[in-house]
């Protein structure tokens, strides 16, 4: 059975006090950290085509410059924020 916050009454159980409630935020950041970082990975993908899934987009390669550099480290630094939200999640479920 998969566990889901929605369902369980993430912090709302009585006598979980406190730690219902940051159990309870950290799913809610990390939904929304997933939704953000979909987000960003769409936008990323300038110029890609259908032929592109395929191998069929010949380019070369060019650097980032500008708003494109700076939505690759954003995006970066969100998947990490992701990633060490996710462990702080699995963490406290394995308590």
């Amino acid at each position: 059975m998969l566990y889901s916050p929605v369902f369980a009454g993430a912090g709302t159980v009585k006598g979980q006090g406190f730690g219902g409630r940051v159990n309870a935020a950290l799913h809610i950041v990390q939904a929304v950290l997933a939704i953000f970082l979909m987000a960003l990975i769409l936008f990323q993908s300038r110029g890609a085509g259908l032929g592109s899934i395929f191998g069929g987009n010949e380019s070369v390669f060019v650097t980032r410059r500008g708003i494109e550099r700076t939505l690759f480290r954003f995006t970066i630094g969100t998947a990490i924020t992701f990633l060490l939200t996710s462990l702080l999640v699995a963490s406290k479920l394995a308590q």
